[in-house]
């Protein structure tokens, strides 16, 4: 059963529906008309078992729900930090807003924008992470949200930044021999550097994916087995012409 009245207090139009197996439905309009267009998307929604109460994400704005997975989540994940710093900016764009009221052209136009000041990977994490958050509240708090997780209709900026440099002729026997020549600060054999570089060059991996495999399958040690890795990886990234060394967080 619906009705429409209008409020003395302040002349907008109050819809309200009450029907058995549903939460009552109600909300305010300014004129009668938009009121009676929302009751039956309701009543239809409702009829053909497709209706979503909206109540909660009306009410709970992402700057609220944004803490929360700070506070709930975020501690049982890696990079803590960052992901906190880019929830600030999302914060900054999107906190007064509604969870409800957070659609896909918004978070369109917002990357449209962020690509103008940063990488395109940057972007992509901000849409993962809005992602997320919008999952936690669905899933995790059980705010259902009447338009879905808006990011799935977000296109992703297209990141180009594929490892594509291939050793050219000569370049091999370059590497390995400025290996067999390196003295190394980690006591590790020449050849095993040498087969740990030929698995750089080979499989294109980085540090740190080829840290994971060194780690527990080439040497029992793993001591010796890191001191393979960053022996050949310094080879490496000096032949590409980066700046590095082994007591330097940066390169």
């Amino acid at each position: 059963m619906a009705s429409i009245e209008q409020r003395k207090s302040n002349g907008k139009w109050q819809a309200r529906i009450r029907r058995a197996g549903h939460p009552e439905q109600s909300k305010d309009f300014q004129t009668k008309e938009a009121a009676q267009q929302w009751v039956r998307a309701i009543e239809r929604d409702m009829d053909i078992g497709k209706f979503i109460p909206s109540d909660v994400a009306e009410t709970t704005t992402f700057e609220k729900a944004a803490n929360r997975y700070v506070r709930e989540i975020l501690p049982g994940k890696k990079s803590v930090q960052q992901v906190q710093s880019a929830i600030k900016q999302l914060i900054e764009q999107f906190g007064d807003y509604a969870l409800a009221n957070v659609n896909a052209a918004m978070i369109s136009a917002y990357c449209t924008k962020r690509l103008e000041t940063v990488s395109a990977q940057t972007v992509v994490h901000d849409i993962n992470i809005l992602t997320r958050i919008f999952k936690a509240a669905s899933i995790d708090w059980g705010i259902p949200l009447p338009q879905g997780i808006p990011t799935t209709l977000v296109r992703k900026p297209r990141v180009d930044g594929a490892r594509d440099r291939r050793l050219e002729d000569g370049e091999w026997e370059l590497l390995k021999n400025s290996l067999l020549m390196c003295e190394s600060p980690y006591q590790v054999s020449a050849q095993a550097g040498a087969i740990t570089l030929r698995f750089f060059t080979v499989t294109t991996v980085g540090g740190m994916e080829a840290t994971m495999v060194f780690w527990g399958t080439i040497a029992t040690d793993a001591w010796h087995s890191l001191g393979i890795l960053f022996n050949a990886f310094s080879i490496w990234l000096k032949f590409m012409g980066v700046s590095w060394s082994p007591t330097s967080n940066t390169y």
